[in-house]
């Protein structure tokens, strides 16, 4: 089986009549930056957003995973405080970010036998089940999900709820939340958001993000949102690992989501 490695979620609440009422984020993101001879080098960062959508606060950090993709390293980087944002302008989230993201990829390039990660490929699935490199199976019989590569036509099992263990076992099955649910629910409300790959050294690595829209079915989003969904490519921007930061568009709803990590080669 593929090596994975679930490294970061994003729980998203977002509550909507006609327009969107509250605009709270708790969200943690994750962006390679490289390997070393220690392992994966990761910038992540968690961070929350208000009621009105005005203000951000949170914290980043750089990480390292071995090659079994668990984490050896964690170094705090900053505290951060973003104002006078809006749900449309999304430019002061992303320059405050590249900022912590450029400290951390400095420390990284001092590490030994550093390979920089490039990147080559971003689309935005807009929250489907089957996009233009990869798709999301559910078994329902043996309650696995699957992420099924086209170009290989391989299966990778996502280890969402075969171990009760997990910090991200309760987190997707919303127990104590108040919005519980069960696999065959996730069956139905789990899509793909952002698909991205990154040339690091001779290998290749996939990250999708995977979301859940709690009170909006999946087959329901369209209608929500008013019209069909299309994935739309951003690989021409996404060239420059400093210019690597994004953001991750919202999911309505009381929404959840994870980004998976898969060595494609």
């Amino acid at each position: 089986m593929r090596q994975l490695l679930l490294i970061s979620f994003i729980l998203i609440t977002i509550q909507s009549e006609s327009t969107f009422g509250c605009a709270a984020i708790d969200q943690y993101r994750s962006y390679p930056i490289g390997t070393s001879i220690d392992g994966l080098i990761v910038f992540e960062t968690y961070m929350l957003r208000d009621d009105n959508g005005e203000k951000w606060t949170g914290m980043t950090s750089l990480n390292i995973y071995n090659s079994t993709f668990k984490k050896t390293k964690r170094i705090s980087l900053d505290t951060i405080l973003i104002t006078d944002t809006t749900l449309v302008d999304k430019s002061k989230y992303i320059n405050t970010l590249k900022k912590s993201f450029l400290k951390a990829l400095t420390i990284a390039q001092s590490m030994n036998g550093f390979f920089i990660a490039k990147p080559i490929y971003l689309s935005i699935c807009e929250y489907q089940q089957n996009c233009s490199i990869v798709s999301l199976q559910a078994d329902t019989v043996h309650s696995k999900f699957y992420l099924v590569l086209k170009e290989t036509k391989n299966k990778v099992e996502l280890p969402l709820l075969n171990d009760t263990t997990s910090e991200y076992y309760e987190y997707l099955l919303g127990i104590g939340s108040g919005y519980e649910t069960t696999f065959n629910g996730l069956a139905e409300e789990l899509s793909i958001n952002s698909i991205r790959k990154y040339k690091i050294g001779n290998r290749t690595l996939l990250v999708t993000h995977i979301g859940q829209s709690v009170q909006i079915p999946y087959k329901d989003y369209d209608k929500m949102i008013g019209r069909h969904r299309k994935e739309y490519t951003l690989s021409p921007s996404f060239v420059d690992i400093k210019q690597s930061i994004f953001y991750e568009p919202d999911v309505v709803h009381h929404s959840k989501g994870v980004d998976f990590f898969v060595w494609v080669n």
